[in-house]
């Protein structure tokens, strides 16, 4: 199979400690240089779909490979394989006050167009735990406080293990929210937004990002569930 190199820059750029910068088939891309490995990945946070620009580079002595820090929250992922690590680097790190304030709104946004749901599920991280409390309270009614469970195991889950969690829950939850800061939830709706011609602009979540996702279940077995009938994804924080 025959090779195409696309010409990013000067090689020299990474011997100083810098990064190289281009487009590849219609993908922004970035180069770096790292104990003298090359690593080239999308320069695209899963978690908000925003540049990767300013991202730290560390060594993992978890992994064989480096990993690349996304600036804005910390997300880590391996430079070898683009996998989020399941124990980055920001699982103590708390809901600041713009932070909560972009939850209340997401919230409100969440009850007008669907309603409470009938189950919440999130991660025990503490901005996670943080977020989904909030929404909780937001979302439920003087005479009724919604479910809440946290699972550890959703941490920087991979969007394949948080299908899994939703084929795998209770047919009896009509409406489970799923609550997560994780960069495997973006890429669970980016996945779902290219089967709705009107969202082929979707990238993934923005901060306070939210969809709502419909499916067919004619039976009580959910493991086929995949692919939503119905859908809404946010653009921006409404």
């Amino acid at each position: 199979m025959a090779v195409s190199w696309v010409d990013i820059g000067e090689a020299a750029v990474l011997q100083s400690g810098g990064r190289l910068d281009g487009e590849v088939e219609g993908f922004y891309v970035a180069a770096v240089l790292l104990e003298g490995e090359l690593h080239a990945f999308e320069d695209r946070c899963t978690h908000d779909g925003e540049s990767l620009t300013g991202a730290e580079l560390e060594t993992d002595s978890s992994t064989p490979c480096g990993v690349v820090i996304c600036p804005r929250h910390g997300a880590r992922f391996c430079l070898r394989t683009g996998a989020a690590h399941a124990e980055g680097g920001d699982f103590q790190r708390p809901l600041d006050g713009r932070g909560r304030r972009e939850v209340a709104q997401t919230a409100t946004a969440i009850r007008d167009r669907i309603g409470a749901p009938s189950l919440m599920l999130a991660s025990s991280a503490v901005r996670t735990t943080q977020t989904a409390t909030i929404l909780r309270d937001r979302l439920s009614t003087p005479d009724t406080t919604l479910p809440l469970v946290f699972e550890r195991s959703l941490y920087h889950a991979d969007w394949s293990h948080l299908l899994e969690v939703l084929q795998a829950s209770d047919d009896t939850t009509p409406h489970l929210l799923l609550v997560g800061h994780n960069p495997g939830i973006s890429e669970l709706a980016l996945r779902w937004s290219r089967h709705f011609p009107e969202y082929t602009d979707f990238q993934g979540f923005v901060t306070a990002g939210w969809c709502s996702a419909a499916f067919a279940t004619p039976t009580t077995d959910l493991s086929g569930l995949s692919v939503p009938i119905e859908a809404f994804f946010s653009k921006a924080l409404i």
